[in-house]
């Protein structure tokens, strides 16, 4: 397994294990209608936004580890393709998840609460669903067999 792997299959677990804890959070929050905006007590804010950075400084982490310069032709030309899929993905995402917003409304319209809010962390969770689909559009296109350096 190339070091191109070894960051692909690293990046595919950090962003896969934090959007299901992303999902049964707010799945959690949702089913039992706790009010994250608080005016009197900021400290959920500011503690949610902690724990959203400790997957960006892994990933960031991990790129510093395996570096791109290693990458021989055929890693560049996965990683281009898969990059592709990424932003084809995450755009689908961000437009469903903006159209979800609406719906949370009866009215059909949102305050803008709601997109300060959620807006800031759709784009979070939208850059992790790019690096989820990246990945495994990468691990398809190295076959899933860790041992093909020379295919």
């Amino acid at each position: 397994m190339n070091k191109a792997q070894k960051r692909t299959w690293w990046t595919f677990a950090i962003s896969g294990a934090t959007l299901l804890i992303s999902a049964s959070v707010i799945l959690y929050v949702w089913v039992n209608q706790i009010k994250i905006i608080d005016v009197e007590r900021p400290m959920r804010i500011r503690l949610m936004g902690l724990a959203n950075a400790i997957p960006l400084i892994l990933i960031v982490l991990i790129s510093r580890r395996f570096r791109k310069k290693d990458y021989d032709e055929r890693d560049t030309i996965i990683e281009r393709k898969s990059s592709g899929i990424a932003y084809i993905t995450s755009f689908t995402f961000l437009v469903v998840a903006g159209y979800y917003l609406f719906l949370i409304n009866p009215r059909g319209s949102t305050r803008n609460i709601y997109w300060a809010m959620h807006g800031s962390y759709l784009v979070y969770l939208a850059y992790l669903v790019a690096l989820l689909t990246s990945s495994i559009a990468a691990l398809i296109q190295y076959g899933w067999d860790p041992d093909n350096d020379a295919k």
